[in-house]
């Protein structure tokens, strides 16, 4: 298997510690490994893991993976409060502007900065656009989810959201080669967190109802509303 190459940042992990970080066991890790389902690389007779490379491999599986499969990961552990509640109004940005990718992540960032929930914007906005370079984080259907590659990295740091909706859309390398117009930026120093986080709104906003009432959303009450009924229609689900 052909696998990009590493650097000071990337995390090399064994198989046990992976097959933990996964929360599965270390059977099904070499299963899926050997049947090339799985990003790994074999050192010395032992598979070893890129733990920013198997980020993104989660990523790209909970995009695609079915709606059931998106519930057990969401479930899985304590109950994560709502994304309404994850979101308050001075994190959702109803108007914002196109740009380049750099211009959109700073302006998504400017809510965590303003508030103080960042310590170092530029060091953040820096990380996310390392893991831009990476794959792109528009999934599709309109819709990006940026995020760091390493999120324990992000020391006291307060689990949040901030939502942007750009209404003219904007080229942010989507994988269907489509505009991006909702962007959800997930921010957690905790790794379980940040993967349940993803896996949230990865779900809401896989429904066209939802997207559709945000980017027709005219101000910030409208979008509260729709995070709202969402996160009923999710808890319905569970």
């Amino acid at each position: 298997m052909e696998v990009r190459g590493n650097d000071s940042h990337d995390e090399v992990m064994t198989l046990s510690e992976i097959a933990n970080y996964l929360k599965v066991s270390e059977k099904t890790v070499s299963r899926m490994v050997r049947a090339d389902e799985m990003p790994a690389i074999k050192v010395s007779n032992q598979w070893r893991f890129i733990k920013a490379f198997i980020d993104d491999w989660l990523m790209m599986k909970m995009q695609s993976a079915k709606q059931d499969d998106l519930v057990s990961i969401i479930a899985t552990g304590e109950k994560l409060i709502p994304i309404s509640r994850l979101v308050p109004p001075e994190r959702i940005i109803v108007d914002l502007k196109p740009g380049s990718k750099e211009e959109i992540l700073t302006r998504l960032v400017a809510p965590l900065a303003s508030q103080e929930i960042l310590a170092n914007k530029e060091n953040f906005i820096m990380k996310l656009l390392e893991r831009e370079a990476m794959v792109s984080t528009a999934v599709g259907h309109g819709i990006a989810l940026p995020h760091v590659r390493d999120p324990k990295g992000l020391r006291g740091v307060r689990p949040s959201i901030v939502l942007g909706i750009c209404k003219e859309g904007v080229d942010f390398d989507s994988l269907d080669g489509e505009p991006t117009y909702i962007f959800a930026l997930c921010v957690s120093p905790s790794e379980v967190v940040h993967l349940r986080l993803m896996a949230k709104i990865s779900f809401l906003l896989r429904n066209e109802g939802v997207i559709s009432s945000l980017r027709q959303a005219m101000s910030v009450k409208d979008v509260m509303s729709e995070l709202a009924k969402a996160d009923l229609n999710l808890t319905i689900s569970l």
